[in-house]
């Protein structure tokens, strides 16, 4: 983890969290740029994304003492640089907001299934 940003709690106490690459605007393929922004996606958002740790695995660190590193990284597209995320008031769905890479800030919805993982992301 580089920089966790925002976490949401669901209604089953599993922890939801971003992770933003801080190094972002200083990275650059292009060591003769002028530019802050990154010219490689790839290469800048390796650490960036939405996270998933199960309420099982936070009692489990709570009961040992020591954090935990159990955190899954979930598959989500057309999120780079994500900002904040919430839940829907039924937990059924998950809000993401992200800047893009020409710098327009995005929401997108993702349904929330049963394992915790994350599907149909549309744009809001």
């Amino acid at each position: 983890m580089d920089t966790p940003a925002d976490l949401a709690w669901n209604h089953e106490g599993n922890l939801y969290f971003i992770n933003r690459n801080n190094g972002l605007l200083k990275v650059n393929q292009n060591p003769n740029s002028q530019d802050d922004i990154c010219n490689d996606i790839d290469v800048c958002d390796s650490k960036d994304g939405v996270f998933y740790i199960p309420k099982s695995e936070i009692i489990q660190s709570m009961k040992c003492g020591i954090p935990t590193i159990a955190y899954k990284k979930l598959s989500v597209n057309n999120i780079h640089r994500p900002m904040g995320l919430a839940f829907s008031p039924s937990y059924s769905k998950l809000y993401v907001s992200s800047l893009q890479k020409n710098l327009t800030l995005n929401w997108c919805v993702f349904e929330v299934q049963r394992d915790g993982s994350l599907t149909n992301p549309t744009l809001f």
